[in-house]
């Protein structure tokens, strides 16, 4: 799964991504943390949106997905990230890696580093150490 997550201060970036382009869903632990009281509207909080519903085996179709999402939504992305309590941006590929396996790769294109740079997103690869059998 590769999901687009944005970050700033809950009460301004929940005003910011209303009626945007897709929908952003407030990540599990930040609800949790504001909705126990831990942290306040003004802490930062996470709001996700999914790019790709591919699984972490196959890195290579959700950059494709992330490559056409970006493409598709090139405008949107670039004007919501000019609002106000949107302080960071981050593409986020999960990536399923073998627990028997020495070495595994997956490239990333430039178009996919061109938009992101364009878009002032940021690229993070979250590894997951499976079983063979889970593959």
């Amino acid at each position: 799964m590769c999901v687009l997550r944005l970050s700033g201060p809950y009460k301004e970036l929940s005003s910011s991504i209303v009626n945007t382009f897709a929908e952003f869903t407030e990540a599990i632990s930040a609800r949790k943390d504001r909705e126990s009281g831990r942290t306040t509207e003004q802490d930062q909080s996470t709001f996700n949106c999914t790019v790709s519903n591919e699984n972490g085996d196959c890195v290579p179709a959700q950059i494709t997905d992330a490559i056409s999402f970006l493409t598709r939504h090139r405008t949107d992305i670039k004007e919501l990230r000019s609002r106000s309590g949107v302080e960071q941006a981050i593409l986020d590929f999960a990536w399923d890696f073998p627990r028997e396996s020495t070495g595994q790769f997956n490239r990333l294109p430039l178009l996919l580093l061109e938009l992101c740079t364009e878009l002032r997103l940021e690229i993070k690869v979250t590894v997951y150490g499976v079983a063979s059998s889970q593959l």
